[in-house]
């Protein structure tokens, strides 16, 4: 019948390398968010959509938490469909930082990643460039959050 999968490489911390801006009022840092790979096998009486999220925990570290809807990213997704197949994929949303959207949650709340537009069988592959926006009074320090990825089938 086929599987529907995904796999996340765990165990790869990304560094996000940034600086503060000229007037002070802010730190920015950005990097790359490791590549989540979706492998949809199922034979066509199974297939329907599916979507991948992330939700980001507050930053923690020596010095203190940094909120979560602090960090920020926009998606990019491509796909390779088995021949033949109608698989499209599409980004989510972008997601803006607190501070630079100030209704903004940022990734303190699930954000789609990416999600199948029309089901079909191939690989697509979901990557985002992760943004944090800081203001200028966070202490300095090494902070770390934990991302959860999820799949959903529809």
């Amino acid at each position: 019948d086929g599987s529907l999968t995904f796999s996340v490489p765990f165990g790869t911390p990304v560094a996000l390398v940034g600086s503060r801006d000229a007037a002070n009022t802010r730190v920015v840092a950005s990097g790359a968010f490791p590549a989540v790979t979706v492998t949809d096998t199922r034979r066509d009486g199974l297939l329907t959509g599916w979507e991948v999220n992330a939700q980001a925990s507050d930053f923690t570290g020596t010095a203190g938490t940094v909120g979560a809807k602090y960090l920020g990213w926009t998606p990019a997704t491509s796909a390779t469909p088995d021949a033949g197949s109608p698989l499209v994929v599409q980004n989510g949303a972008a997601v803006a930082s607190f501070i630079d959207a100030p209704a903004s949650a940022g990734l303190s709340v699930s954000s789609v990643l990416g999600r199948s537009a029309t089901p079909g069988r191939g690989v697509s592959t979901l990557n985002a460039q992760l943004n944090l926006a800081i203001p200028a009074a966070t202490s300095e320090g090494t902070y770390t959050s934990t991302v959860t990825v999820t799949l959903v089938s529809n």
